[in-house]
């Protein structure tokens, strides 16, 4: 930030950088920073000039933009990289790191990691473990080993709800659909048993609804929506409604 900002960056890269990610509001005191041909993307809408070839962008943050707990996990990432070059053999980096990988879909990075750990420490193979290996399979679309991961995840808590989703998602994919009905169905059970709104609920519903579509049950999908939103209006609930049947959506639910 600051009028010096550009400066610091010329100075090191005279020709300019490749690209920049604007997320200070600099605008147009930070195209310079660009070298010509270079790419620029910034919050707010600021559309650029498209001078020197510069590819203009634009990123609009509508969900997270206040979730200061994320820019706690990007210091705690940024941390876990330090101490895993010091202590690679330190469990919690591994996790930390793992979860970098995930969330970039990093998904052989992450395979490679937790083997080169839980190899060398395979008793401390623990349920975050199993999860991560079967999201990280699932990614590069091995589903035997990912369904094995996911059960022996299972298998250490059966009353996480995320080893059931997964399984359903899994057997969805691969066109057993009552297989994967019967696993959301108790994945549903746990996500509405719990007395606080679960973070997997969204998932689960959407997952539900999948498998609905894939068993023909169109009609049931649409009554299984309302009934939710009559119980407890939901914003992604409503989202599924209007892209299965917007038919459905009445006056009542608008309210």
């Amino acid at each position: 930030r600051g009028e010096e900002f550009i400066e610091h960056i010329l100075e090191r890269f005279p020709e300019g950088i490749d690209g920049l990610a604007d997320g200070a509001l600099l605008n147009e005191k930070a195209v310079a920073a660009v070298k010509n041909g270079g790419s620029f993307t910034a919050v707010r809408g600021y559309q650029g000039t498209g001078e020197r070839d510069i590819n203009f962008t634009q990123t609009w943050v509508r969900t997270q933009d206040c979730m200061y707990e994320k820019l706690d996990d990007l210091r705690k990432l940024v941390e876990a990289k330090k101490i895993f070059q010091i202590d690679p053999d330190n469990l919690n980096t591994i996790k930390v790191l793992a979860f970098l990988h995930l969330q970039k879909n990093q998904f052989n990075s992450t395979i490679n990691l937790l083997n080169g750990y839980y190899d060398k420490f395979s008793d401390k193979k623990d349920f975050d473990y199993f999860v991560n290996m079967g999201f990280s399979y699932k990614g590069i679309e091995e589903y035997s080993i990912s369904l094995e991961m996911y059960q022996k995840a299972k298998d250490i808590n059966p009353n996480s709800p995320i080893c059931y989703t997964s399984l359903a998602e899994i057997y969805l994919k691969l066109g057993e659909y009552q297989k994967a009905d019967e696993l959301i169905d108790i994945a549903f059970k746990i996500v509405m048993s719990s007395k606080i709104k679960s973070p997997h609920f969204p998932n689960t519903i959407k997952i539900k609804t999948d498998i609905n579509v894939a068993l023909g049950r169109d009609n049931e999908n649409g009554a299984f929506l309302i009934k939710l939103l009559d119980d407890d209006f939901n914003p992604d609930v409503f989202y599924l409604l209007a892209t299965t049947n917007s038919k459905l959506i009445d006056e009542t639910l608008l309210k």
